[in-house]
């Protein structure tokens, strides 16, 4: 069997003595002769090789060969090999290790010399070789032959960093003037006034360290009592402060913007104002979409609710309340509205949605609330105003927000089939309480607070969870697949939470100059919106994978204009629709 020299192999990596443990923690293992990185071949990990090796009996076989980067499986030629090396034995049977030489050969072959003695000629130098060099040496003498340029090789530093960084020499101290003469000009020399003002400053304060003097010759001037000072300070600004030249990067600045993809590949979104629902003579506080989006309910200021038609923009029916209404919430899954009024929580069906009666249940007896059924219709009395309503997916839980509550009874939950009311929180919970939501899959409940966001689990009636890196949220969301978080805060300021990333924000979108009123998201299509005192709508696509290792795509749509602040905005349930809240009117942008 012939084996070929392992010397004459060519090998990729050429890192010379270089430890390898250098490189543990990089994507390559070297260098080639080309200077060019070589990646390193990922090898099976534990569970790969446990099932190979029940699977296959030759798993042994398979190596790595680091110094080429490739995977070679052992034959048995290359067993052979190994064992004869070990075996201190030459590698194959037809390698003679004496084939060079011959035994049967005369002396003189073998270097031990002879008897006869060498020629003269072998020890004086060639005639011809004389007259050949003595040619080519008058003809360099003569100018017939000149010497060829030698072009230099630009030598480069391959191990080095691209910027190279050049240490630049002191700073030149500032040449004197008249000013530091020992004969300056009389206009320089202080009067006792500037003299008297002089000392009376702090030394820090001082124009000048020193006081311009006169003498006659320059053998009268004194020695200069801050010299060592002076040359101290200096050297040690040297050394703590060492100067270094940077070269200077031309960059285009355009280069660095981002290219985003245009806007009309992600149709449809809302674009223009298409009708306004105009009745109200109050501002408008709160609306909200019937779930299948045919009706929509608004509650204003002075403490009317109007139901309109979704498509028409057609007043269907009003009532009004003592209070003022502060928020209109549909029940996802029952035509029942929950109206803020006051201390009071009203649950009540209309005669233009589909009829609906609310059993009736023995209230369980709680501090919190009280509850009254009369007709089909629900009255819920609380301690505090109520200002806020937020309904779990599946219609039967509801929670209530009371700013002016104690800071443990601020947020109640409700159930709706049992007629129950209790508190989250307990005595030790601090922080006010500014918006909140129900996580549309799993018993979570998130609370905003001003500077966290807390996540309580329902059943297990724990903390799980706290965001934070927010300030003063206005209002919380969560995305339709529940994994992200949307908070709109004071600071003009979106945030972007992932639940299982990280506990701070994972985007941050700045695009609002005043504080954000409200966020939304649509039930269907990857739309987010936001609206703010700046008198603009934002509208972004927000495309989530279900993939978690993509990252999710987020790109900002269109700014819509308004005449007035919207206080909140919302999406329709099944079209890319938004309704705004505008001072008396509400605005549908399509």
């Amino acid at each position: 069997m012939s084996v070929d020299d392992s010397s004459d192999e060519e090998i990729r990596v050429r890192i010379g003595d270089v430890p390898t443990s250098w490189y543990d923690n990089s994507s390559f293992l070297g260098y080639d002769l080309d200077g060019k990185r070589v990646e390193k071949v990922l090898g099976p990990d534990q569970l790969d090789k446990h099932i190979s090796k029940s699977e296959d009996p030759t798993w042994w076989r398979n190596i790595i060969d680091h110094l080429n980067a490739k995977k070679v499986r052992i034959t048995d030629e290359m067993l052979e090999v190994i064992r004869t090396i070990r075996a201190r034995k030459p590698v194959g049977k037809s390698f003679d290790p004496y084939s060079d030489f011959d035994l049967t050969a005369p002396k003189q072959e073998f270097g031990l010399g002879t008897d006869v003695l060498p020629p003269k000629r072998s020890f004086q130098p060639s005639k011809w070789e004389r007259i050949k060099v003595h040619k080519i040496a008058k003809a360099i003498e003569k100018g017939w032959i000149k010497k060829k340029r030698e072009e230099k090789e630009e030598v480069f530093d391959l191990w080095t960093e691209e910027i190279m960084e050049e240490k630049a020499g002191p700073p030149k101290w500032k040449l004197p003037g008249n000013i530091e003469s020992y004969n300056p000009p009389e206009e320089y020399l202080f009067t006792e006034e500037e003299k008297k003002e002089w000392e009376d400053k702090d030394p820090m304060n001082r124009e000048m360290p020193f006081m311009p003097q006169k003498f006659m010759a320059l053998r009268k001037v004194p020695a200069y009592e801050n010299i060592v000072k002076e040359r101290f300070e200096r050297c040690l600004d040297l050394f703590i402060a060492p100067r270094v030249v940077r070269p200077k990067i031309d960059i285009d600045p355009e280069s660095l913007i981002p290219q985003l993809p245009d806007p009309e590949n992600f149709r449809p979104f809302p674009e223009k104002l298409q009708m306004k629902f105009i009745g109200h003579e109050g501002k408008v506080n709160s609306i909200d979409y019937y779930y299948n989006g045919e009706f929509l309910a608004s509650g204003d200021q002075n403490g009317v609710v109007k139901i309109w038609e979704a498509s028409t923009g057609k007043c269907l029916e009003s009532c009004e309340f003592k209070k003022k209404v502060l928020c209109v919430s549909w029940n996802p899954v029952m035509p029942i509205l929950a109206i803020c009024a006051g201390k009071y929580i009203y649950l009540k069906s209309f005669d233009c949605s589909e009829p609906y009666e609310i059993p009736n249940t023995t209230p369980s007896e709680s501090k919190f609330a009280t509850w009254e059924w009369e007709n089909g219709e629900v009255k819920i009395k609380l301690r505090k105003g109520v200002s806020y309503i937020t309904w779990h997916g599946k219609g039967d839980y509801f929670s209530s927000l009371c700013k002016r509550e104690s800071t443990s009874s601020k947020v109640i939950v409700h159930s709706l089939s049992r007629f129950q009311s209790h508190k989250i929180f307990s005595r030790q919970s601090k922080g006010g309480v500014r918006s909140m939501a129900f996580h549309p899959k799993r018993p979570l409940f998130f609370v905003a607070t001003e500077k966290n966001i807390l996540t309580y689990n329902l059943k297990q009636q724990l903390l799980v969870k706290k965001f934070k890196g927010l300030e003063c949220p206005v209002h919380i969301t969560t995305h339709i697949s529940g994994e992200h978080i949307l908070a709109a805060c004071e600071d003009c300021k979106l945030l972007w939470y992932d639940y299982d990333l990280s506990a701070m924000p994972y985007k941050t979108f700045p695009f609002h100059k005043k504080q954000l009123t409200y966020v939304a998201t649509h039930k269907r299509y990857p739309l987010i919106a936001t609206s703010g005192l700046d008198k603009t709508l934002h509208i972004f696509h927000a495309q989530v994978y279900q993939d978690y290792m993509q990252q999710p795509l987020i790109i900002p749509l269109r700014v819509l204009q308004t005449e007035i602040s919207p206080l909140q905005c919302l999406f329709h349930p099944k079209q890319p629709w938004l309704a705004s809240a505008e001072g008396q009117n509400i605005c549908l942008y399509i």
